[in-house]
C-alpha cells in the first residue's frame, strides 16, 4: 500500500474504497445509536470488513472520521453550487445531493445536529444575497436562512426524500424569498 510520509496516499483506489467503507459505518452506527456517543473502532473495522491496523493506518481515530466526512460532504457542496448560474438550479442540485447523502443527512437530524445545515446555509449564502438587494439582505436573509433549512429538513423527515416534492419544496423556498422582498420593499 502507497504510504506517503505517515499517512496513507488517499488517491489510491484501495484507500479511497477503505475510507468510504469506514465512513459508511460510521453513518450507519449513528443511524443505530442516534445519540452522540462515539462508536467503537471495532465496530466501525468489522462493519467496514478491515482490521483495527488498517483503520489506524488511514485515521487518527473516530473523531478523524467523523471531520473528514464532513469536510468531503462540504468540499462536494461548494462544488455544486460553484457549478450553477442561478439559485434555482443549485437548489435543485442541493436536494439531490441530499438524497444521495441520505444517510449522513438523517443521521445528523436524528442526533439534532444542524452542523451540516449550517454548511448547506454557509455555503449558499453568496447566491442567497446576489439574488436581493443589499437593503433587504441585511434585513431578511436570516429568515431566509431559517426557512430553506425547515424546508429541507421537512423534505426529509416528513416527505421521506419524496423526489416528487423537490420542485414543490424549492418553489416554497423561492417564494418565500420573494415575499420578504416585496415586504422589506414597502
Amino acid at each position: 500500500m502507497p504510504i506517503v510520509g505517515n499517512t496513507v496516499n488517499t488517491r489510491d483506489k484501495r484507500c479511497e474504497r477503505t475510507r468510504a467503507a469506514v465512513e459508511k459505518s460510521l453513518f450507519y452506527y449513528y443511524m443505530e445509536h442516534p445519540f452522540f456517543e462515539q462508536p467503537p473502532v471495532i465496530y466501525l473495522c468489522r462493519m467496514a470488513n478491515i482490521s483495527t491496523p488498517t483503520f489506524y493506518r488511514h485515521f487518527k481515530g473516530v473523531y478523524e472520521v467523523v471531520e473528514t466526512s464532513h469536510e468531503a460532504m462540504r468540499n462536494e457542496l461548494v462544488g455544486l453550487v460553484k457549478s450553477s448560474n442561478s439559485l434555482k438550479t443549485s437548489l435543485f442540485k442541493l436536494f439531490h445531493f441530499i438524497r444521495k447523502h441520505e444517510i449522513y443527512y438523517r443521521m445528523n437530524i436524528y442526533q439534532m445536529s444542524f452542523r451540516p445545515f449550517k454548511q448547506i446555509v454557509e455555503v449558499f449564502e453568496p447566491k442567497i444575497t446576489a439574488s436581493l438587494s443589499k437593503d433587504i439582505q441585511q434585513k431578511s436573509y436570516y429568515e431566509i436562512e431559517s426557512y430553506l433549512i425547515v424546508e429541507l429538513s421537512w423534505w426529509i423527515v416528513k416527505d421521506g426524500f419524496d423526489d416528487s416534492l423537490v420542485e414543490m419544496h424549492i418553489k416554497a423556498i423561492l417564494d418565500f424569498m420573494e415575499r420578504k422582498a416585496k415586504e422589506y420593499r414597502g
